[in-house]
């Protein structure tokens, strides 16, 4: 099926390969090691992913070979490529960005790194506190209300994910918190 540029949707693994660019020119191959190697193990690192990934990403202008060897072509970013990976990394924290896809904010949070104004990524903190605590109030009134009545394995396995949320937020105060205190001067 041959889509055009506008039937495109691009996705997580797009988005993490333009993340990956920017940060470092690479080969699609480099690209599959660094998934294969790193916490983004978390998505799929196989061939049959990241290169039509990064043909997608060709062709939507968005990376460009710069020279070919070996191991593949060195690939960077363009303006149209730079202009997207901020159009994602500035979305808004929602309520489903912390209950299904919690890693993929902190990976977006680690991008912004020369790319977002200190104000935007003091705000998208900002919003990933205010979104857990809300989510992790929900939680808690939830366990109170049902706690008693839980199967063993079912409350144990509850308490894990209001760990873990608890985890989250204290991870976004600690951010906000070294952010404002080094960042404006940046």
């Amino acid at each position: 099926m041959n889509r055009t540029k506008s039937t495109m949707r691009i996705t997580h693994i797009d988005y993490t390969i333009l993340g990956l660019l920017k940060q470092q020119p690479g080969t699609a191959y480099g690209i599959r090691k660094i998934f294969e190697t790193t916490a983004l193990g978390n998505f799929s690192s196989s061939p049959g992913t990241i290169y039509p990934a990064v043909r997608k990403l060709k062709k939507l202008g968005f990376v460009v070979d710069t020279d070919k060897h070996k191991r593949g072509s060195t690939m960077k970013l363009t303006d149209a490529g730079i202009a997207a990976l901020k159009k994602w990394l500035l979305l808004p924290v929602k309520k489903e960005d912390i209950t299904r896809n919690t890693n993929l904010l902190i990976l977006r949070f680690a991008f912004m790194d020369d790319l977002i104004d200190m104000t935007s990524r003091v705000g998208f903190l900002e919003g990933f506190v205010h979104q857990v605590t809300m989510y992790l109030e929900e939680l808690n009134i939830f366990y109170q209300k049902n706690a008693d009545t839980l199967p063993v394995q079912g409350r144990i396995a509850f308490e894990h994910g209001l760990m873990q949320c608890q985890a989250h937020l204290k991870w976004g105060i600690h951010a906000l918190k070294t952010l404002k205190v080094k960042g404006y001067e940046n």
